[in-house]
């Protein structure tokens, strides 16, 4: 027993790279304690008595005592330890720092960690959301382009591309960039925009020299620049997308084509359809959309064919500049005059939107009984027509009862009656005799406003 004590007591000395028995409850005490522990216990299985005094046959036969699991064990301590001396133990590899702890050394509290922690997530999130709606949008426009269906988007910038070297006399690029649902972005150059050209090029001259140019440019520059916030339809023509930047988001190009859609358009308006006739005929009242407004008249969109509204046809009203009173986008109802097939296939129409204001006057006419005076601005003079009924050097004059807003005509005025010949933007005294079937007041005019009546009735 001594024998198998000194081993034991010789294996505790091992040094730490060789692996020892360890009891599972070991738990890391100096190798004295570990010592006396297996003396006590060697003394204990020599000479602890059976119950009845006698030896019996479990004292003959060392028990078997369960496996026990190996581990290292623990560098022993040099006999210098008590002198204060010892040789340092070895740690292992080191263990990396959490975030936490850098962060305590940079001056960040508990608190401040778990917000910044929270808000890195936070980014992570977002910009994975949009990556997946990037890509889910991205494959609906493939679809789109692969099957040429109109998509719809926003004017919302200028853009312009110089073609070839910076010494080269070239035709600039002029883009405008449209802003489709989900925030993507399409170029569409100003040539695909319109079915016909919207720059008379008889009046562009000196294109061979660098000036010219510029002021080619200029010119579609500012033509485009009236086509803020105008919603469009277009055709997508191309598509390409690279790496995403240093923020994650996704380097695209998308090209697209007004032109393109509006011929769809107008074919479904203009074409012959199953049954042989047009969606749109003569006489009718169709709605239109404003392309862009100048000050003698607008420009509009009627299924698909681009037209213009002089100010003749455009509205009842006195106005100098159509600017004051239309704006891109807006919607009216207009009456279809007259539609002409050219030769290419290509339609020209021409519309008015005096009717739409004649219709609504109408339903105003019980707010001017027989015998109301009131105020008109005259809108325009016309010698009255040559009649055997009318005398010789009478005008019709046409006003707007612009508290009203109705359309108001005078026959028949002698063009002394007011001391001098009225001229449009006159303010008139005006007396209600009735209406017209189309709409229109039928007054009586009495003097300018402001001034005695000439002539009394």
């Amino acid at each position: 027993m001594a024998d198998s004590m000194e081993v034991h007591a010789e294996e505790v000395g091992q040094p730490t790279d060789e692996l020892v028995v360890q009891d599972p409850d070991f738990d890391g005490e100096t190798e004295e304690t570990n010592a006396a522990d297996t003396g006590n216990e060697a003394d204990s299985a020599g000479s602890a008595p059976s119950g009845d005094g006698q030896d019996s046959p479990q004292e003959t036969a060392p028990e078997e005592k369960p496996k026990r699991r190996r581990a290292k064990q623990p560098a022993a301590k040099d006999a210098s330890e008590g002198e204060g001396e010892s040789e340092p133990a070895d740690a292992g590899p080191a263990r990396r720092r959490t975030k936490m702890e850098a962060a305590g050394d940079s001056g960040m509290s508990r608190a401040e960690v778990l917000r910044d922690a929270r808000q890195r997530e936070a980014e992570r999130l977002i910009a994975r959301q949009e990556r997946e709606r990037f890509l889910a949008g991205w494959s609906a426009l493939k679809t789109a382009m692969r099957r040429h269906s109109i998509v719809n988007g926003v004017v919302s910038s200028v853009e312009i591309r110089h073609v070839g070297g910076p010494d080269e006399v070239t035709e600039d690029l002029v883009l405008l960039a449209v802003m489709l649902d989900g925030g993507y972005k399409v170029l569409v150059p100003l040539e695909e925009f319109y079915q016909e050209n919207p720059v008379d090029m008889r009046t562009a001259t000196d294109l061979d020299t660098a000036e010219g140019q510029r002021e080619l440019t200029r010119r579609k520059r500012a033509l485009a620049e009236k086509l803020y916030e105008l919603q469009i339809p277009l055709i997508i023509t191309d598509m390409e997308m690279n790496d995403r930047d240093e923020n994650g988001a996704y380097d695209y190009a998308i090209v697209g084509s007004r032109r393109k859609a509006l011929d769809i358009i107008e074919m479904q308006n203009f074409g012959a359809g199953r049954g042989g006739n047009q969606a749109i005929n003569e006489g009718d009242m169709v709605p239109a959309t404003i392309t862009s407004v100048s000050i003698h008249g607008v420009a509009v969109v009627v299924g698909g064919v681009d037209t213009r509204i002089p100010m003749r046809l455009l509205t009842f009203r006195y106005l100098l500049d159509a600017r004051t009173a239309y704006h891109v986008g807006q919607e009216l109802l207009v009456y279809v005059n007259k539609i002409e097939t050219l030769p290419n296939g290509r339609h020209e129409i021409e519309v008015s939107a005096k009717q739409a204001e004649l219709q609504s006057a109408r339903m105003r006419q019980r707010l001017l009984p027989v015998g109301t005076s009131t105020l008109g601005v005259i809108t325009s003079v016309r010698p009255a027509p040559s009649r055997p009924d009318i005398p010789a050097g009478t005008l019709n004059i046409t006003a707007y009862l612009k508290m009203y807003d109705m359309p108001a005509i005078v026959r028949g005025l002698p063009v002394a009656y007011l001391g001098r010949p009225p001229i449009a933007g006159d303010e008139v005294r005006l007396v209600v005799l009735g209406f017209t079937p189309a709409g229109f007041v039928v007054a009586d005019c009495r003097s300018f406003n402001g001034a005695p009546g000439l002539l009394n009735h």
